[in-house]
């Protein structure tokens, strides 16, 4: 390869790396919930008394993930005992596995109940643009 070559390369590389970068910079995602950003309660016309309670749900949900992400290490960590063993604990592999299944279980059930919750307290309106919106951003992904 002669230089101008590896110099375009190089160009085009490096382009293509700040785009990228600079696209992820971009986001629109501001760690906010949706339904707590002032954008959601504008389009569904939530009222102050169902942002609150919205809130008080998604703390809970977000409380009850930490506790599931913690015992997830756990067993991740369990895991990596059991391949690094001298021998192998079938036994102990099948808890671990089975724990890890109830850590998943919890976290699913957790925003399982959190969705419904919140759910129940829009009215018919409400569900509908909500439903309308996330049919919307299915489509786009």
């Amino acid at each position: 390869m002669n230089i101008k070559t590896n110099l375009t390369s190089i160009i085009l590389c490096s382009g293509m790396l700040f785009t990228s970068l600079a696209h992820a910079g971009n986001s629109h995602h501001s760690g906010k919930h949706f339904l707590l950003t002032g954008h959601a309660a504008a389009k569904l016309s939530l009222t102050d008394e169902q942002q609150t309670k919205i809130a008080e749900i998604l703390s809970e949900k977000r409380s009850q993930m930490k506790a599931a992400k913690a015992m997830r290490s756990d067993n991740k960590q369990a895991f990596k005992n059991i391949v690094e063993s001298d021998t192998f604990d079938e036994q102990q592999a099948k808890e671990t596995i089975t724990q890890m299944q109830t850590v998943k279980a919890q976290m699913l059930l957790a925003k399982l109940k959190s969705k419904q919750q919140i759910w129940h307290l829009l009215d018919e309106q409400q569900r509908e643009k909500l439903a309308h919106i996330q049919n919307k951003r299915m489509r786009r992904n």
